[in-house]
Formats: C-alpha cells, structure tokens, sequence
C-alpha cells in the first residue's frame, strides 16, 4: 500500500498542503480531486521526492520512501505538463526515463517506439516535443507510465487536453494498470470522466484533505444519497416550484426544457413522476440516475472550492 501521512508544504508564508494523509492500494483506483490550487499536484511531487515536503512521511509497502530511494522505482508517474526541454524528441525523453528505469539503451529505445505506437504516435518518435500538439504531447506523458510496469501509478490530470476518443482509450488505460494489481492514483477536473472508473475518492481544498472514501459514502457524506430524476415537461418552472415546496425531493432545478430533482434514498422516484402529472402537468420523459460525483464533490466542497 501506497500511505501518505501528515505532508505540509510551505512557499514561504503560502501552506500548499496543510497535513495531507491518505492512502492507495494496491488493485484499486483512487480519485484525487479538488479544484485548481489545491494542493494536488504538490501532493504528487512530493510522494515522488520532486518537491521536498516540510512535513510528513510517505511509505510504499511499509518502507520511507524518502529514505530509501530505490522504492520510488515502483512508481510511474505521469506529469500534468511536460517537463523536459521542448527541443527533445518524444523518444529522446522516453528513452532517458527507460535508462533511469532500468532498461538498458537498446530496450529503452525498443519499448519508446512500443508505446508511442500504442499511443497513436508511431510516426513522432523523432519529432520535438515543442512541435507536436497538446494532445499528442499529453499522450507522451502518459508513455513515461507505460515503460516498465509499476506496482503503483502517480497520474496528474491526464485526461486533460485529449480528445474524446482518447479519453476514453487512457481510461482503459488505467484501468489495465489496475487489472494488472497496481495502485492508481488518478487526479482530473473531468469528474463525470472519473467517476466511471475510480473505487475510492481522496476530495482535497486549500491543501487539506476534507474527504477519503468510496462514492456512496461521499454521497452520503454530502447529504446527496439517493439518485437524480429528470422530468421533462410541458410548465417546468410550475413543476419546479410546486416541488420545492413538496417533501419529495431534496433540491430542483430547471433543466433542458424540463425539470432536475435530486431525491432521498427513502424516496422512489415514481413519485415525484407521478407527483407531476397530478399537478396537470404533461411528462414527456424522464430518465432517472444515482447522484453523480460531481454533485456530490460540488455538495461538499463548494463551487469555489472553499467549502462554503
């Protein structure tokens, strides 16, 4: 298991991360969300050694990370951004990160040329870095991950700036590496992205971590149990209105040409249905479905990400 325990980071008079714990095992893919400036990619270096923490302890299968360096070569790790000079080649870099992970040159180079061919990119093995577009050079990160196997993946946004066919490729992706018995931990502003693959969410704001746990206990903890129906209708705003005033649901909106209501776990969602047409409304649909991360992480933490 992957543990990070009590990591603080100060930027001069700035807490980055302020007392971060949370764990990743192995065989199971972890979330880590919060908004911009939160602390995530800070987190990420630091576990890595490529932020030197004030504070804390990092452990990969009981053994300090920090104090004994080898360990960290059971980790990969893909960055949210290049960080190599923009004049390398897609397989310069690739073949430079093979040599640190143990590959000797001739492999390295064979393994480059592999993956990037894996990813779409078997003609831009030569070709720098600088010149190649956003999504190409996000997928080249995401290469760095894929030259050894790891026991534990550190994946910072790497579904942003792809397309989404490639979205949906690098999901699979990861959840390959958890096939294969690895830790993921997996950070993303694509929540709805996210929510399909991941088995535990670590939510951090203002570099603290406010929630650790499945979905449903995030729901749960958000006061977000239960699921979402959405009605469409001929009045939406008479039917918003007389459902906020009902005990059937636990927040409404208008949505689409219709109405969204987020409804207790107690509840069935036939009722608000039949609610409506009783109201002499006509329904001309509806779809109902579970209370998504992303209302909840919204529920939580708060639009601006401060919790209020």
């Amino acid at each position: 298991m992957l543990v990070v325990e009590g990591l603080r980071k100060r930027y001069g008079r700035v807490v980055a991360v302020d007392g971060v714990s949370f764990s990743v095992p192995q065989g199971k893919i972890v979330g880590f969300i919060g908004p911009n400036g939160a602390g995530k990619t800070t987190t990420i270096k630091s576990i890595l050694g490529l932020v030197r923490p004030n504070e804390g302890r990092v452990s990969v299968n009981g053994v300090d990370a920090w104090r004994v360096p080898s360990v960290k070569r059971l980790l990969g790790y893909v960055p949210e951004l290049p960080e190599a000079p923009g004049w390398m080649t897609a397989c310069g870099l690739l073949e430079k990160l093979g040599v640190l992970d143990g590959l000797g040159f001739n492999e390295a180079r064979r393994v480059a040329k592999s993956v990037l061919n894996e990813l779409g990119l078997g003609d831009k093995c030569d070709i720098a870095i600088s010149r190649l577009s956003k999504g190409e050079r996000k997928r080249v990160l995401i290469a760095q991950a894929m030259l050894v196997e790891h026991e534990y993946y550190l994946l910072d946004e790497p579904l942003t700036g792809l397309d989404p066919e490639w979205i949906a490729r690098v999901r699979r992706l990861i959840v390959e590496f958890r096939e294969q018995g690895a830790g993921v931990l997996v950070s993303s502003h694509l929540l709805r992205e996210l929510e399909e693959i991941v088995d535990r969410v670590v939510i951090i704001s203002r570099g603290r971590v406010v929630f650790e746990g499945t979905l449903d206990q995030l729901a749960e903890r958000a006061g977000a149990r239960g699921g979402v129906v959405v009605i469409k209708c001929s009045e939406p705003v008479k039917v918003a209105n007389a459902l906020r005033s009902s005990r059937l649901v636990l927040e409404v909106s208008l949505y689409g040409g219709g109405v969204r209501a987020v409804i207790p776990e107690s509840h069935d969602p036939m009722e608000v249905v039949d609610y409506v047409r009783r109201l002499g409304v006509e329904v001309k649909g509806f779809e109902v479905s579970r209370v998504s991360l992303e209302d909840a992480y919204l529920k939580l933490v708060g639009v601006k990400g401060d919790g209020r």
